[in-house]
């Protein structure tokens, strides 16, 4: 491997490494909000009285 092609393969390594974590980031911060849960209109039963 001739030093040209040595510095040549670190650059585009480097370049694409970059472009990567680049693309992950904006993934990422672009990606949508999670729906809102949805809530159950009714409640659950109140609790039996203790009967003695």
């Amino acid at each position: 491997m001739t030093r040209t092609h040595r510095r040549m393969h670190r650059l585009v390594w480097t370049v694409l490494g970059i472009a990567v974590a680049l693309g992950l980031a904006m993934a990422l911060a672009l990606r949508p909000a999670p729906a809102a849960p949805l809530v159950s209109a009714s409640l659950p039963p109140a609790p039996a009285e203790a009967r003695s």
